[in-house]
């Protein structure tokens, strides 16, 4: 059986798919897009050169917000609790439609707290790969003289010594000097209860940051009010990830005279996920219940908040037999997950308690149909409304979109589409063509595409061919009896072809009545003799057609 054009509405009826419209020329290919509701308006931002622009649904049209620095090919927008931020290969800037772009100058870790004078603590918030600043604070319980800061600094920029300001300078007015290796300040006198808090410059992981600002893929998850991203580089085959932290409450408020400009971004230098071996790099991540499904290309993980410490993840093989091929083509209603691998389009389901996952190849029933390079290169969307998942290749000659109904555990295939990246608009699925952004409306009837600054207006040919059917005596020789045909024809036509093993065909064409109850047709017809036959439906013009029932009967 081959379907095409025809979306499965339930189980008994298919109905022509609905059209799509261009909505608008953007400048250039887009790098990466976000969307969702950001500063009260629900948009999507793309990055297109080393230019940011918002695309406001309301008026299906788009402004820039601004430029970044150079930029890589590979890039995306993530969002940390009301910050959208980009990683654009080299830099990290966070992204407003109203106060533009900035490079991020990331949260000042409180890296110690509550440190005894003479000694080293252990450390309480790990330094931010995005800040090459911490702070630490003692208390004095013992004779010591000496403030040790556990490394060496580059700079000592202020210090808060029972509650005074000093500068590394004027430190000496409070008997105080900074060792000469920057590694603390020694005083002249202190005393049992005295406070001192430092702030400081270090030395920063340059490998580090290069790393996390190569990210060109990311996933936010988390419970309410301790959301993180999760942000991993698909660019650089890497098995890493690295994971956000929300910082401490009223903290940012205590340094922001000493470093003005900083935000709450804060990706800790501890706060990095392995996969596996580190042999198979990230290509996936979604949300499934309560924990964070990450697919390298060879097997799938479950990473989830360990019930000791919020802080910490637990890292456990969900599948060991599937992981995900493509770039990203994962996706999830929160029942099931869906992946792209290796060897086919697989469904996984939890089995029980355990890390156990019940394991479907849910493409068998197209695997002929699908072309090379499938598994590797295809993208991929859900549309939440209608439970669907959309996969294409970016490069099919035909436009084709294989469409797989969760609900239903159906596929078909749309053609006709050529979408080189998938978007969400305003809740309808759209996708880009290079430059061009397109959505499906409900409403349309036809295909409204844009060339040479004209619209075009493509109807759109729905069609079905069945399987050969020998009406249970394949050695008897038959001939056509009557059709029947349940539909709504929406006033346009529904052709019905009928084709013995020889290619000998019957054809009838019925055009029926714009109502909006079904249509019952009974079609005689004359045939020759045949063993096997089967049944095709085409539906063209601008009407969406439904088909509600055929059948075929057969004499002797």
């Amino acid at each position: 059986m081959e379907m095409n054009n025809f979306r499965i509405v339930d189980q008994q009826i298919i109905e022509k798919r609905e059209g799509y419209k261009w909505l608008m020329t953007l400048p250039g290919t887009p790098t990466a897009t976000w969307r969702g509701n950001y500063e009260g308006d629900e948009s999507i931002f793309v990055l297109i050169g080393n230019v940011i622009y918002c695309i406001e649904y309301q008026f299906d049209s788009f402004f820039i917000i601004g430029t970044v620095g150079e930029t890589s090919t590979h890039a995306c927008f993530f969002m940390i609790e009301d910050k959208l931020c980009l990683f654009n290969g080299t830099n990290i800037y966070s992204v407003s439609s109203s106060s533009g772009i900035k490079a991020i100058q990331g949260y000042v870790p409180l890296y110690g707290n509550g440190w005894s004078s003479g000694s080293v603590g252990e450390v309480y918030e790990p330094k931010n790969i995005l800040s090459n600043h911490i702070r630490i604070r003692y208390v004095v319980k013992d004779m010591s003289r000496l403030i040790r800061f556990g490394q060496k600094a580059v700079s000592v920029d202020l210090i808060r010594y029972n509650s005074r300001e000093y500068t590394a300078e004027t430190i000496k007015e409070a008997g105080g000097q900074i060792l000469e290796d920057m590694s603390g300040i020694e005083f002249t006198s202190m005393r049992y209860g005295d406070t001192v808090e430092v702030f400081l410059t270090v030395k920063h992981d340059t490998d580090l940051v290069a790393q996390l600002a190569s990210c060109n893929r990311s996933e936010v998850f988390g419970n309410a009010g301790d959301t993180r991203a999760f942000c991993w580089s698909e660019k650089n085959k890497s098995a890493k990830m690295f994971y956000s932290k929300n910082p401490t409450v009223g903290e940012i408020e205590k340094y922001a005279s000493v470093y003005p400009g900083t935000d709450k971004v804060y990706f800790p230098d501890t706060y990095i996920l392995n996969f596996g071996d580190g042999g198979s790099p990230i290509k996936a991540a979604c949300r499934y219940g309560d924990r964070l499904v990450v697919f390298t290309e060879e097997s799938t993980w479950s990473a989830d908040f360990s019930s000791t410490s919020k802080n910490e993840i637990r890292i456990s093989p969900l599948c060991a037999s599937v992981g995900c091929s493509g770039d990203g083509t994962a996706a999830t209603n929160e029942d099931v997950l869906i992946t792209v691998s290796w060897s086919g389009v697989y469904l996984l389901t939890k089995k029980t308690s355990t890390s156990i996952c019940q394991i479907s190849n849910i493409s068998k029933p197209i695997e002929a149909l699908l072309p090379e390079g499938f598994y590797t290169d295809a993208i991929s969307i859900y549309d939440r409304e209608r439970d669907e998942c959309w996969f294409c290749l970016p490069y099919d000659t035909d436009g084709r979109v294989w469409v797989y109904n969760m609900s239903l555990n159906a596929w078909y295939t749309f053609t006709g589409i050529g979408a080189t990246a998938f978007v969400l608009y305003d809740g309808k699925v759209g996708f880009f063509r290079e430059r061009q952004l397109f959505v499906f409306n409900p409403s349309l009837k036809a295909d409204y595409d844009r060339v040479n600054a004209s619209t075009r207006v493509y109807t759109i040919e729905a069609s079905y061919v069945g399987k050969y059917s020998d009406f249970g005596s394949a050695e008897r020789l038959k001939r056509l009896g009557r059709i029947y045909l349940s539909c709504k024809t929406d006033g346009g036509t529904v052709d019905l072809s009928a084709q013995d093993e020889h290619g000998n065909s019957v054809f009838a064409s019925l055009r029926g009545t714009r109502s909006n109850s079904p249509e019952f047709y009974e079609i005689r017809t004359r045939s020759g003799r045949f063993r096997y036959l089967r049944m095709s439906i085409s539906c063209p013009g601008e009407e969406r057609q439904q088909i509600y029932s055929l059948s075929v009967t057969s004499k002797y």
